[in-house]
């Protein structure tokens, strides 16, 4: 499912929806616990209590590392970290899990500030989110650089369109 993204008084909220048929439990597992992100987002270092330490390492990509803190953390349900940015403010990463039958809804959102960077963030999350659903599969697979180029031409279409 594709990106939402509105404005702010502070720039922008992206926003995605996806439906895993998991366990709420499983699906927090693979976003909090360090050897499961390692499979579909990046090489984490995670202290889970709020006001802990968070930092990812994009190994399967280009390598980036993104440090923050942990803002918010109510197992199995809610998982918010603050990462810093160059912007005037800390972006904020937000995971919502609900349960809906037997699957599993995450809503996942984070603000920008520079709306130079959406198109580059909303197709790595777009792809990350791909990566956790063959994960969560149990089929890990590599960054698919082709479907994140892709993703990145709809985007800065998208955006040049509605929100820029």
């Amino acid at each position: 499912m594709e990106a939402e993204v509105k404005r702010t008084d502070g720039g922008f909220l992206a926003r995605f929806e996806r439906r895993f048929n998991h366990s709420i439990e499983k699906v927090w597992s693979w976003l909090t616990q360090p050897d499961k992100l390692a499979e579909w987002l990046a090489e984490a270092e995670v202290d889970h209590k709020e006001g802990g330490t968070f930092t990812l390492t994009f190994t399967k990509t280009e390598g980036n590392v993104l440090s923050g803190r942990v803002h918010k953390a109510e197992p199995p349900y809610v998982f918010e970290f603050v990462w810093d940015t160059d912007g005037p403010e800390p972006s904020l990463v937000h995971w919502e899990l609900q349960t809906s039958g037997e699957d599993c809804l995450l809503v996942f959102t984070q603000n920008f500030h520079d709306p130079t960077h959406l198109p580059t963030m909303l197709a790595g999350w777009h792809v990350h989110l791909d990566m956790l659903a063959s994960s969560l599969d149990g089929n890990e697979i590599d960054f698919p650089w082709n479907r994140w180029e892709e993703l990145h031409i709809y985007y800065a279409e998208k955006i040049a369109d509605t929100v820029i």
